[in-house]
């Protein structure tokens, strides 16, 4: 199953989701129109799954991007490509494609 999604923030748009689900492992899926809970939300409570990859890399826009992003194409956005498993079958494939100017913060160990 195929679902884009553009996230806003304040109005603008921040985040384009490009995602692939397999419906052999999630089959509810299907019944789920992701308007008022985003794929990945849905996802996380109802398939588990048992590892992944996430590739992290700076692209330049693509025309339809770059569009939709509100930016030029070719500007640089921080790509984050996520792919996860449950055992041997593949749960989805995400293609994340942050805005120019987008932050992102993790946070290592505990805050004193």
């Amino acid at each position: 199953m195929h679902v884009t999604a553009l996230h806003l923030a304040s109005g603008k748009p921040f985040l384009l989701e490009d995602r692939w689900i397999n419906l052999q492992t999630a089959p509810a899926a299907a019944a789920q129109d992701f308007e008022t809970t985003n794929a990945n939300e849905w996802l996380l409570a109802h398939v588990p799954y048992t590892h992944g990859e996430i590739r992290l890399s700076a692209l330049a826009a693509t025309g339809d991007e770059a569009r939709l992003l509100e930016t030029d194409p070719g500007a640089p956005l921080f790509v984050i490509e996520r792919l996860t498993w449950d055992h041997g079958r593949g749960v989805t494939l995400a293609r994340l494609c942050y805005a120019p100017g987008h932050l992102i913060v993790t946070q290592l160990g505990t805050a004193p």
